[in-house]
């Protein structure tokens, strides 16, 4: 194709990209604006009225409250890293600004993460022939609609700075940059972690790679303060102490006794994945598919926004693959928040609904379809990014 032509054709998928980025974004904050959003929105309100009333070291040690008709269902822990305080203060003072609901500048912010991650993508795939579509898909997934614009928790935030972290080092761009990034993605949520030796590799060199684990340290440092400094071994203790909820997903719903087990194959398998995708496949976003497919396949638990963790991942699954997987996602979450929300329309969206009002027969079968799928973006991914050799990419580049 004459460079001409590739231009006009590259900058007509890109706007296309962007009017359906853009449509998404909206869509997302007119769930943002007119609803409520689901009951993790209600538990950082408390988290954030309990911190001004008692302070870091009792919201970590208390926790907060969940309730249904006004009755206590249980105690949440605070589990999330101590940056998450600081945005709970950005989105307070927000809310003061503006009278708009810290949910609303919450989900808003989501989506923000969304549009940065999908230009992020573009920017890394745009000479990419018939990459534009898979984008496209990502763009539009009903799934990333939902858990940024209705749910209202943190992981959509949180995976943007690790696909910017994935993009930088794919790009040749700054270690220490790719660090900063991932940094603040794991001072958001613990999960994260789960990447570090995937891209920790993808740094290719001694160099970059002690770039890399620089600039992560020195982002988790300076994000943890001050509040880590009230309650270090405290907080470290909660945030890691984390235990997912059971039964709507995969190896919890149809085999409970090896929840325990999974845990620790989770872990390891997404090591081993880790290495020899970095040997057998070319791709850092394949690479990065693989290990968080896989672990969302073993995980011994499941919340609705974990979904979040893989939507930007399945661009190096193909758009076929990613469009497969984005309908049955798309589907489950549908169900699953139509349920807590007792019908259209939304408003909020209570999983504690479900001891009243139990989900519809078809929700967690599908679900399970979803999990299956999950096989497929691993398998698209590694077998579209496979290398034909069994030489590293390392060995690639100096060569």
């Amino acid at each position: 194709m004459p460079l001409r032509s590739f231009s006009a054709s590259a900058g007509r998928q890109g706007r296309l990209v962007a009017f359906v980025a853009a449509a998404a974004f909206l869509a997302k904050l007119c769930l943002a604006l007119f609803t409520f959003g689901t009951n993790d929105i209600l538990t950082f309100e408390r988290m954030s009225d309990k911190l001004n009333a008692d302070g870091v070291r009792t919201l970590y040690i208390e926790g907060t409250v969940a309730t249904l008709h006004g009755k206590v269902m249980t105690i949440v822990q605070m589990n999330h890293p101590p940056f998450v305080l600081t945005l709970l203060r950005a989105w307070a003072a927000l809310q003061r600004a503006t009278g708009l609901p810290l949910g609303f500048w919450m989900r808003g912010c989501c989506a923000i993460a969304d549009v940065f991650a999908i230009w992020l993508l573009w920017r890394l795939t745009r000479r990419r022939r018939g990459a534009w579509r898979a984008l496209l898909v990502v763009a539009a997934a009903p799934a990333g609609i939902m858990i940024s614009g209705f749910h209202g928790n943190t992981d959509p935030i949180m995976i943007a700075f690790s696909v910017a972290a994935a993009c930088l080092l794919e790009m040749s761009g700054p270690a220490w940059l790719a660090g900063l990034a991932f940094g603040l993605s794991c001072s958001i949520k613990v999960w994260p972690l789960v990447l570090f030796p995937t891209l920790f590799l993808g740094a290719c060199t001694f160099r970059r790679r002690l770039e890399f684990v620089a600039g992560t340290a020195v982002a988790a440092a300076c994000a943890a303060l001050p509040w880590f400094a009230a309650a270090p071994e405290l907080i470290l203790r909660r945030t890691l102490d984390y235990s997912p909820v059971r039964g709507w997903w995969g190896i919890s719903y149809l085999a409970p006794g090896a929840v325990d087990a999974s845990r620790y194959v989770a872990f390891a398998c997404c090591l081993i994945a880790a290495i020899c995708a970095h040997r057998w496949t070319s791709s850092l976003l394949a690479r990065c598919a693989v290990v968080t497919g896989l672990f969302l396949f073993l995980a011994p638990g499941f919340g609705p926004q974990y979904l979040a963790w893989i939507l930007p991942w399945t661009l190096a699954a193909g758009w076929r693959s990613a469009a497969i997987f984005q309908a049955s996602a798309g589907l489950y979450l549908f169900g699953m928040y139509n349920t807590w929300s007792l019908g259209l329309p939304w408003y909020f969206g209570n999983a504690y609904n479900l001891y009243e009002h139990p989900f519809p027969a078809w929700v967690l079968p599908s679900g399970v379809v979803t999990w299956s799928l999950l096989l497929l973006i691993v398998a698209s991914a590694w077998w579209r990014h496979r290398v034909s050799r069994r030489g590293s990419p390392d060995d690639k580049q100096r060569t």
